[in-house]
């Protein structure tokens, strides 16, 4: 009689033989012997190495990937932007935009604890239309340095000029940054007015607006941490800087009017091409201070012109170097980062004061 075996791999199948019954039974012994031997260790090392760097490879490849989508990214206002537009070359610099942007950030450290990286780039009159519209529709930028130099003017072909007319929507009046700086600090219970004049920081409204501004941001998730306070402690101290700069700054080009660059838009345009810019709009402007002149700039450590210089024409001697109309816009992106658009008061001042000796710091309405 026929011996019928059970097995998962030839179910029910009939054998007559003992001897191959007993056969087939060793075969599945050895199939479902799956014990790590240095025999079958050595084999799967000989034959499966390719395999196993390219599983581990593929772990690694996921966890990278994982970790770059998943990791907070800085916002607009935590990213610092420094740009020249120089035209036709029209100035010249010995520090490059991305070297003043990372000593601004990482070695003279003028900005607030939130203030993250850093984006630069230098605008020649090539493409400057397509890099300025780039730059625009994703809120990039917070300070520009341009020239307003004497052989545009004479062409009325100034970089400056040209740059406000096409986009002086997105360029600040200084009058109205340090009106919506002060008002960012008042308005929002920061800053409290005392009777004497003076003013106080409400330290209470600064560390509800941190946990609110903070809310999404993972480092700050534990509340009760270390970080945390810390980070309380330094949001205090920008809300003090923003209200402080603005206060100097104000004082600044109340004293030292001259340092002021004053333009009415269009006015350039209109003189190149009196009839492309018949339109009232084109009339309709008022002078205002949408630049600092750092050529005016005198009494600081480090000259201007070791630093900017509007290049020597032929024949002139290096004494005739001069830094005149050399300016520094400020974007306005006030809507996209309402926090941190005023860090640009501190770059500012931070220019004033690196080369001239024209801030003072005895007013007040600052707070100590």
């Amino acid at each position: 009689m026929g011996v019928f075996v059970f097995c998962g791999i030839c179910p029910f199948r009939e054998i007559g033989d003992k001897n191959t019954f007993f056969a087939f039974c060793k075969g599945l012994e050895v199939l479902m012997d799956n014990r790590f031997t240095k025999k079958r260790i050595a084999n799967m090392l000989a034959y499966d190495w390719i395999k196993m760097i390219a599983v581990v490879l593929g772990i690694v490849f996921v966890w990278i990937l994982a970790f770059t989508i998943g990791a907070p990214r800085a916002s607009e206002g935590q990213v610092f932007g420094v740009y020249y537009y120089v035209g036709n070359n029209s100035f010249a610099y010995k520090k490059a935009a991305d070297e003043l942007a990372d000593e601004l950030i990482y070695t003279e450290k003028i900005f607030s604890y939130d203030i993250l990286d850093y984006t630069s780039r230098v605008i020649t009159n090539d493409h400057y239309g397509e890099l300025m519209m780039t730059s625009i529709s994703v809120s990039e930028g917070d300070i520009m340095i341009t020239v307003d130099s004497e052989a545009g003017l004479k062409n009325n072909d100034s970089e400056v000029r040209k740059m406000l007319d096409g986009y002086g929507d997105v360029f600040y009046d200084y009058d109205r940054l340090i009106v919506d700086a002060k008002a960012y600090c008042i308005g929002n219970g920061f800053v409290t007015e005392n009777s004497d004049g003076s003013y106080l920081l409400n330290e209470n409204k600064i560390s509800d607006y941190f946990a609110m501004r903070m809310v999404k941001d993972p480092r700050y998730r534990d509340k009760n941490g270390e970080r945390y306070n810390q980070g309380v402690k330094d949001e205090i101290e920008r809300i003090k800087s923003v209200w402080n700069n603005a206060i100097i700054l104000e004082d600044c080009l109340l004293n030292h009017p001259e340092i002021r660059f004053n333009y009415t838009r269009y006015s350039q345009s209109i003189l190149a091409s009196p009839d492309d810019y018949k339109d009232e709009e084109y009339h309709s402007f008022t002078e205002k201070t949408y630049g600092i002149n750092l050529g005016k700039l005198v009494g600081g450590e480090v000259t201007v012109t070791s630093e900017y210089y509007v290049p020597l024409k032929e024949g002139e001697e290096v004494s005739s170097l001069t830094a005149d109309g050399i300016i520094m816009l400020v974007y306005d992106f006030k809507e996209a980062q309402p926090d941190l658009q005023f860090e640009t008061l501190t770059a500012v001042n931070y220019f004033i004061g690196r080369y001239s000796n024209f801030l003072t710091t005895d007013h007040i309405a600052l707070i100590k």
